[in-house]
């Protein structure tokens, strides 16, 4: 015992030392100031995905220090505008903003950034420390001689990755490198300049200025010899900005030859590597240091870091389209794209599930060893235990224990629909019917009286009214005296078993009523199952049956082909042949056999559907009999019989032909009939007329009267009693002359046979192995029989539409008789929605069956059949509908993205708050339609707002610049509420007394009203409100459409007015200065 306790001791210590360990690692090492005292300081502008991934990696450090904190971020917009023209202006609104905030540190990322921070830092941040990252071409003359500066500068790897490069192309000659004349691409190709006489063995070409469609041109124009090193074009010659992964992506789809690059941003867009650096790691470097700098180390003592953080990675899908071998690629470098096993793509998954598979393990071995103990040290534990492995050795669905007045004590997993608190404290007859309670509660007294367990199967009915089965037993419980003072059940909800087991006796009544023999054995020839119909070809009863193996069953011929046969099958997977069985009395029993492989529980066995074969068997042998006598009679007749092929040679000369022409069967078979001179020269004519007569398929009988030559020249005069045989495709086979041709009727009415009886076979595999639905239609359309599958798809749709059980069999037997005028049609569709309501299936509002007809043709016209095979695509044209929907909503966020950003770049970059506007009512216009915009601004303090803007339809009653109380309007209640609204009612007069200007703007055609708040630093500024002529216009999603926008336009309201008051500002000062000097 002891050593089993100290084992769970160590074992809690094991699993909480990881714990402990976290929660000291999590205790801060020195105290950090707040994040608002921090300032981020972007060159470039939201969506550049170079600076957002470096500006994420950043935050995402700072943050894990102060969760709730945020610290302050500015873009600077040099890649948009290159020429910094506008920084003056930013100056001047940064020394509005934080003329009265002090910096504890400023992160300066790129060299934009860094130049500024530099050169700004002791008028505009109070000379706070500087964290620089990265930064192209580091030089200590960058600081400028400025002190407290540190940082990381950007290492990439130009020379790893042209390696790699040369490495995989052995063959290059030029490597063209596109970049832009902004700061950074300028500095990048400085530094590959200095590269260059390193790899004197290729040409290194740069770009002059170009327009984005110029520099394509350029890639189009490239040699295979070449390829294409990627180092930074953003801005093109007229100012037009492009983001990375757009630039990358119309790189790729224009060049003829691979795409490298050196950050891993267009990774995933069309390059297929390099030596590429993570922004995010950049950035989440440059964090930590910029917190040791927060936590008390002078900027001045860390020294600054060159190493690089460049690792290969590389694109498996261009690598693919290029013919790159990843063993080509270096030791250790990153594939992305490239198909994964399923335990590398669920490896975290198998091994957390491991993982705690192993540790519910070991808790239940310490909760099974600590169970034992305390069942040692205590009867009542020991009872109680007890109690306890009996409830779950049974491992049972449902576990209820009652007293001795039958009222429930404890209930896991209730059934019926009942939960705990229904069950608690009543008998059965608090929430069963009547009838099922008395005869539970018989059962359960009987065993409270005699003290023994019973098991019993018992029907309930449950809170919705279904019939649920049961099986389980009851046991009286004891107390600590032996007394029984109550019951405990354990039960199984078994009725999905019924049910199941329902389905099987109606499958084994079908099959036993099937006409054909069925079976299934394993591969040792032991019989598992077989029908009624084996049985009564057999003569056995069931039990004789299932005992005899198939190899005891096959007649002696037949068994030497068992091996052949099973052989046959592993190779094939079914076969079809011919078997003779021996009957219980001796007899054989011939059966044609068609078998293939399934299983049969966990194992794989062999199903075999049998047909008897004796009927035929003795129509052949009657047959055959029947030619034999046939042929004797004919050879035996008095009347001449000669046979003629279809181009008439002789095929048969019969003993009285030889007696009446003279020329012996030798000298007459195999030969033309025109070889022989046997036909009088004057009536050579009449036979060939005869011969066309018989050709030409009009004539299957023609009686005609010649001269005829014998073997001695004498001339004779005959009879000739022609008939022809025609194939089914009405092509002559053979002439009969001069004979009544019994023998030939009897292969012709033999042929008619065996073509029906293969046609009808054909029916019989299409209906038996074909898994679609299959009707079969006569000539004129009548429907003569439908499988299975169709009833099955029919019902299906029926159930879940609410159409009655042959309603759509007729409907869809209707459209496909109406269709089979049409030898091009391939699908019909059916609408679903039924008479009786609205009702579709998953949205979609067709049934949709695709059709596959074959036209079965028998000997007589009118026993011709049409089978047509049934096919649902349904859910298929539910998923191309969801497709071309999915790519629709797509390409609306896309434009809404792409909007979004320019209306971005307008509110960041115009001061002119007129200007904004309109240029916001231009672009939003493209997103949300409307035919009258409204921008009203509140008076602080005051209950009125004032009309700032206006776009599209004029009102006369709105004019810009007057005041108009809040009351009663759409702005006052985004004002007081802080967020949008949707107004669209069906009648004005549902607003007529909520929102009374409102009323009079809905009778004069606009009846769609949509307002958002223009919300800036937490303080409601102002309303945005859209108007439209048509009715439910708006909806939720435009609605949020419409706050983001009004976002944008709050803050450029508030830089507007910050600018106008720094403008009057310095008016006012230089009025100041000028009256100064007078006076």
């Amino acid at each position: 015992m002891k050593r089993s306790l100290f084992l769970f001791i160590w074992f809690i210590i094991t699993l909480t030392a990881p714990l402990v360990h976290a929660s000291e690692a999590a205790k801060p090492s020195g105290q950090v100031t707040s994040l608002s005292e921090i300032l981020v300081l972007n060159s470039y502008h939201p969506g550049y995905a170079w600076s957002d991934d470096e500006q994420a990696g950043v935050i995402d450090v700072l943050r894990a220090k102060d969760k709730n904190g945020v610290p302050v971020v500015e873009c600077l917009d040099l890649k948009r505008l290159p020429d910094g023209k506008h920084l003056a202006e930013l100056k001047k609104l940064f020394r509005l903003k934080y003329r009265n905030k002090k910096f504890s540190v400023v992160i300066a990322m790129d060299n934009p950034a860094l130049e500024f921070a530099i050169d700004s830092r002791e008028e505009l941040f109070g000379n706070a420390p500087i964290v620089f990252c990265g930064i192209n071409n580091y030089t200590p003359a960058l600081l400028k001689g400025r002190s407290d500066v540190t940082g990381i500068a950007e290492s990439i790897d130009l020379a790893g990755t042209i390696e790699v490069m040369l490495r995989l192309h052995p063959d290059t000659r030029e490597i063209f490198s596109p970049h832009d004349d902004t700061a950074t691409g300028l500095a990048v190709r400085k530094e590959l300049e200095a590269l260059a006489p390193r790899f004197a063995k290729v040409r290194f070409r740069f770009n002059d200025p170009l327009s984005m469609e110029e520099l394509l041109k350029e890639l189009k124009r490239l040699p295979k010899d070449s390829l294409v090193l990627e180092i930074g074009f953003i801005t093109d010659k007229s100012g037009r900005t492009f983001g990375i992964s757009e630039t990358t992506k119309l790189f790729y789809e224009h060049s003829p030859v691979p795409i490298y690059s050196t950050y891993e941003q267009r990774l995933g867009f069309g390059i297929v590597g390099g030596k590429l650096l993570n922004p995010q790691i950049h950035g989440t470097n440059a964090g930590r240091v910029a917190l040791r700098v927060l936590a008390g180390e002078k900027a001045s003592t860390i020294p600054i870091v060159f190493d690089s953080d460049s690792q290969f990675m590389f694109d498996y899908k261009v690598l693919s389209r290029f013919g790159i071998p990843l063993s080509a690629l270096p030791e250790g470098s990153t594939v992305i794209n490239k198909p994964v096993s399923f335990y590398a793509a669920h490896r975290e998954v198998i091994l957390t599930a491991s993982g705690i598979i192993g540790f519910l393990s070991i808790i239940i071995v310490l909760l099974i060893i600590n169970t034992i103990q305390r069942k040692r040290s205590s009867e009542v534990i020991r009872r109680k235990d007890e109690l306890f492995k009996v409830i779950t050795s049974s491992n049972p669905d449902y576990i209820l224990i009652q007293d001795n007045e039958l009222r429930y004590s404890f209930v896991m997993n209730p059934q019926l629909g009942l939960t705990e608190q229904d069950m608690i404290g009543k008998t059965d007859h608090g929430f069963l019917s009547k009838e099922d309670a008395d005869a539970l509660t018989e059962i359960k007294r009987q065993v409270l009286k005699t003290g023994q367990p019973v098991h019993v199967e018992v029907p309930l009915i449950s809170s919705k009214g279904e019939k649920e089965f049961f099986d389980g037993s009851y046991i009286p419980k004891c107390d600590e005296k032996g007394q029984i003072d109550g019951l405990i059940g354990y039960f199984r909800n078994v009725t999905e078993r019924k049910r199941a087991e329902e389905d099987i006796r109606r499958m084994a009544l079908m099959l036993d009523t099937a006409p054909n023999s069925v079976t299934v054995h394993d591969f040792d020839g032991r019989f598992l199952y077989a029908n009624q119909r084996t049985l009564d070809l057999h003569g056995f009863n069931r039990d004789e049956f299932l005992a005899i193996n198939l190899h005891q069953l096959d007649a002696p011929d037949s068994e030497k082909l068992i091996a052949p046969r099973m052989q046959e099958l592993l190779n094939r997977g079914e076969a079809i042949f011919e078997v003779a069985h021996s009957r219980k009395d001796g007899s054989t029993l011939p059966l044609e056999v068609s078998a293939r492989i399934t299983t049969w529980g966990d194992k794989k066995v062999i199903l075999s559907v049998a047909t008897d074969l004796t009927d035929r068997k003795q129509t052949e042998n009657t047959l055959r009999e029947s030619e034999e006598r046939l042929r004797f009679h004919t050879d035996n007749s008095p009347m001449a019989v000669i046979e003629w092929n279809a181009d008439f040679i002789i095929t048969r000369w019969t003993g009285a032909a030889e007696k009446v022409f003279g020329w012996s069967f030798e000298e007459t078979i195999g030969k033309p009939i025109m070889e022989l001179l046997m036909i009088y020269e004057e009536d050579i004519p009449i036979v060939q007329s005869v011969m066309q007569r018989l050709t030409d398929g009009k004539s299957k009988q023609v009686v005609s009267s010649n001269r005829n030559y014998t073997k001695k020249g004498e001339v004779i005069q005959c009879e000739w009693y022609n008939s022809v045989l025609y194939d089914s495709a009405g092509k002559m086979i053979s002439v009969m002359s001069q004979v009544l041709d019994i023998t030939e009727r009897k292969r012709a009415e033999e042929e008619k046979h065996r073509l029906e009886e293969r046609s009808r076979k054909i029916v019989e595999d299409i209906f038996r192995f074909i898994p679609e639905g299959v009707l079969v239609f006569s000539r004129k359309r009548e429907l003569l029989r439908q499988n299975e599958a169709f009833r099955e798809l029919a019902s299906g749709y029926a159930k879940r539409l609410g159409f009655a059980e042959d309603e759509l069999e007729n409907l869809i037997v209707d459209k496909i008789k109406a269709a089979m005028g049409d030898k091009n049609i391939k699908e019909i569709r059916i609408s679903m929605k039924h008479e009786t309501g609205e009702q579709t299936f998953d949205g979609f509002e067709e049934l949709v069956l695709e059709l596959d007809m074959a036209r079965i043709l028998f000997a007589e016209e009118e026993k011709a059949r049409i089978v047509i095979s049934i096919k649902d695509i349904t859910e298929r044209k539910m998923m191309e509908e969801s497709e071309r929907r999915n790519r629709e909503v797509a390409e609306r966020l896309a434009l809404e993205t792409a909007i979004i950003a320019e209306i971005g770049r307008v509110v960041g970059s115009i001061l002119n708050i007129n200007k904004v506007y309109k240029l916001v009512a231009t672009e939003t216009r493209k997103l949300i339609p409307y035919d009258r915009l409204l921008v009203n601004r509140v008076k602080k303090g005051d209950d009125r707002f004032i009309v700032a803007f206006f776009s599209g339809i004029g009102n006369p009653k709105r004019r810009v610049g007057d005041l108009y109380p809040c009351k009663g309007t759409t702005t006052g209640v985004v004002m007081r509420t802080r967020s949008g609204i949707l107004v669209q009612p069906d009648d004005a007069e549902e607003i007529k007394d909520l929102y009374p200007n409102l009323y009079e703007t809905f009778k004069a055609g606009l009846r769609s009203t949509m307002s958002v708040p223009l919300i800036s630093m937490g303080e409601v500024i102002g309303s945005m409100n859209f108007r439209s002529k048509k009715l439910k216009a708006y909806t939720e999603h435009d609605l949020r459409l419409a706050e983001r926008i009004g976002m944008q336009v709050a803050g450029a309201i508030v830089n507007a007015e910050l600018f106008n008051d720094l403008d009057k500002m310095e008016k006012s000062l230089r009025e100041s200065e000028e009256n100064f000097r007078r006076s």
